[in-house]
């Protein structure tokens, strides 16, 4: 099991092997420059995806404006496969590049990207990872879609044979849902508003998550000037609608100061929310309970007697955060 760290300040990209988590091995390291690597400076976010029995990563470089793609199959020799550069080559909304994600739709592989400055997300076809295509372009403004001003953070969401991207837009303080079934012409399918239908706690909304609890489907954002995460409804995407609302300092959660990153996990077949956040410098950890009554689904009990909520102070300026398990 291997950790991979986008590295800012570096520029680069820091492969680690924790197949024994109480003694992590640098394994392999790439610095923007080197060998091959064109597309590193100002790492901001990496993911993972397999194609055709090889696995690659996916690195978001703000600075670079741009996307490297790297074959990590063998992590001790990462090699860099092709880079994806603003302005080139049909590419035309990556400038300032904050976010990566990928998707599998009809049998093809995507990786769909997150430009702050454009204000939008490029949608790439990466079933040949040697040769990325531009597949569709969406910016803030045309086409319907109204909330990408600051696009920052992508989720995946797929129900009943539709896919879906939720978009986090922090500086329209907003959600954008798109359907991508055809990816070279996605659709806004609906958005939500900070103080607009009963959102209340969407002001500078930096990432989002998603999970399944008991059939219903629920989003959840970390919003860094309201210090709270807001859980929303997703079960019709068409129209979501606002559950409820967590705030930092209020019954029990003090680490949500400055929400940043977020992200859901199951543990024992029960649903956990874990919040990075930047002002805390620290980690809200947060379980979900269930509930019969349909009209509310779900509440957060942090005083729960079976430890709902615990929290982690010793992260300095926690930004982002994501889990896995380790055999």
């Amino acid at each position: 099991t291997y950790a991979l760290v986008a590295a800012g300040g570096d520029d680069g990209v820091q492969i680690i092997d924790i197949s024994d988590p109480s003694n992590p091995v640098a394994t392999s390291s790439i610095t923007d420059g080197v060998g091959g690597f064109d597309e590193l400076d100002d790492a901001r976010d990496i993911t993972t995806v397999k194609i055709g029995g090889q696995t690659y990563a996916l690195v978001a470089a703000q600075a670079d404006d741009g996307v490297q793609i790297i074959n990590i199959s063998d992590p001790s020799n990462p090699v860099a496969t092709s880079s994806i550069t603003d302005g080139v080559g049909g590419f035309d909304v990556l400038d300032g590049v904050k976010t990566v994600t990928t998707t599998t739709i009809n049998g093809d592989t995507y990786a769909l990207v997150g430009a702050i400055n454009d204000n939008g997300v490029q949608i790439i076809n990466i079933s040949d990872p040697s040769n990325p295509v531009a597949t569709s372009s969406i910016t803030d403004g045309v086409g319907g879609f109204d909330e990408l001003s600051g696009s920052r953070g992508i989720t995946i969401f797929k129900n009943q044979n539709n896919t879906y991207a939720f978009i986090a837009a922090a500086d329209d303080d907003g959600i954008q849902i798109i359907n991508i079934n055809d990816p070279s012409n996605p659709v806004a399918t609906s958005s939500i508003t900070d103080g607009v239908g009963g959102f209340d706690d969407l002001d500078d909304v930096k990432a989002i998550a998603i999970a399944n609890i008991e059939s219903n489907n629920y989003a959840f954002t970390a919003s860094n000037n309201d210090d709270a995460v807001q859980i929303i409804n997703i079960n019709n995407p068409s129209n979501p609608t606002a559950h409820s609302s967590i705030k930092d300092g209020v019954n029990g959660f003090t680490e949500l100061s400055g929400a940043y990153g977020i992200t859901t996990t199951t543990i024992s077949g029960d649903i956990y929310i874990l919040v990075a956040s930047i002002r805390d410098d620290g980690v809200q950890i947060i379980k979900v309970y269930t509930l019969t009554d349909q009209e509310q689904p779900i509440i957060i009990d942090p005083s729960g007697s079976t430890a709902a909520s615990s929290k982690l102070s010793l992260q300095e300026n926690s930004k982002n955060i994501h889990t896995f398990t380790a055999d």
